[in-house]
């Protein structure tokens, strides 16, 4: 059996088209918890897509560090961004894009 060390880091980069706005970008790394790394950009452009990286990532880790499979939990982060953006009307349209694995 090979053993193998997996490293991760993560860069981000607001750009310059919104220069001054907030960092929409968030990752996630429980390699050594769960097994997890993802990675969530906040729609640019669109209300709050800080708030909504942010939500998806704290409800996928969770939902993961709960036991729940990962499909599931990425449904679940779907629910948590949807539902924080319906209950305040400043955040309503927030969105992020969400994409993770397990190793």
């Amino acid at each position: 059996m090979s053993r193998f060390r997996l490293v991760t880091a993560a860069v981000s980069d607001v750009g310059r088209v919104r220069a001054g706005s907030p960092n929409e970008d968030g990752y996630l790394d429980q390699i050594d918890r769960f097994g997890l790394v993802a990675v969530a950009d906040g729609m640019g452009g669109h209300q709050a897509g800080e708030v909504a990286s942010a939500t998806a990532l704290e409800a996928l880790r969770a939902a993961v560090a709960s036991g729940e499979p990962l499909r599931e939990a990425i449904e679940g982060a779907n629910e948590a961004v949807l539902e924080k953006s319906e209950s305040n009307h400043e955040l309503h349209g927030m969105g992020t894009t969400l994409t993770g694995d397990m190793l």
